[in-house]
């Protein structure tokens, strides 16, 4: 977007690709936050948008996006990951999150799932910012 730092990469309605910056992302889900039925959750399934910026915990994209749209959480990578370390991520994400678990409980399963599955690095990359006590976005 003008003005903020592009963050990710969307196909437009003619097939083009945009950048979008927090900013972008703010507008886009504003509106609805403000008629009170917005997400509660954003999901940023992509390499480096948990980045820190300059070194500060929470200064990047996700922890941006919860300061600025009212969000109960957001959820970046903060390094590449493999695609199939994000897909046993959203898998098992989405999943427990279906089953009214709080999400930071979802995050746990979820990290655990890519350590077990996948090894390596990736299991550290998925950051969650939350700004619920319990971790309960969605009533059970």
């Amino acid at each position: 977007g003008e003005g903020d730092d592009i963050a990710l990469y969307a196909e437009d309605r003619c097939g083009d690709y945009v950048g979008l910056g927090a900013r972008d992302l703010e507008d886009i889900i504003a509106p609805s936050q403000k008629r009170g039925n917005g997400p509660r959750l954003l999901v940023l399934n992509a390499c480096q948008t948990a980045k820190v910026a300059g070194g500060q915990t929470l200064a990047g994209l996700a922890p941006d996006l919860i300061r600025r749209t009212g969000l109960m959480a957001v959820v970046g990578m903060q390094y590449p990951i493999l695609d199939r370390a994000a897909a046993i991520f959203a898998s098992t994400f989405y999943t427990a999150l279906a089953r009214t678990q709080p999400v930071d409980y979802a995050m746990s399963l979820a990290r655990e799932s890519m350590l077990r599955v996948v090894g390596r690095r990736e299991w550290a990359a998925p950051a969650l910012y939350m700004q619920v006590d319990d971790g309960m976005i969605y009533e059970p």
